[in-house]
């Protein structure tokens, strides 16, 4: 299954948080279960992201897409930079790495 497809279906399916504030909330209270950045995410989120996914021993997949892609993949009118995966629903995008 590609990776948009993952994505769509976590989104259906599942529960995804959208947006980096959100992202890291969940992160610190433990209820992600991977974090997916877009490629051109401003390395000072990303940097941020990379320390706390490594203190909950998280996983971080940068994506091959740009914020605006990931936006587009998400239904919404604006960019994307930070999803936090906390149910994947029928997606494998876990098992994706």
């Amino acid at each position: 299954m590609s990776e948009e497809t993952s994505i769509k279906i976590a989104l259906k399916t599942g529960e995804v948080i959208l947006g980096y504030k959100n992202s890291m909330k969940a992160l610190r209270n433990n209820k992600a279960k991977m974090i997916l950045t877009a490629n051109n995410c401003p390395a000072s989120l990303q940097d941020e992201i990379n320390r706390l996914c490594k203190f909950g021993n998280i996983t971080n997949r940068i994506v091959n897409k740009t914020s605006w892609d990931l936006g587009f993949i998400c239904g919404r009118p604006h960019m994307v930079a930070v999803m936090a995966i906390v149910n994947p629903g029928d997606s494998d995008i876990l098992s994706n790495q």
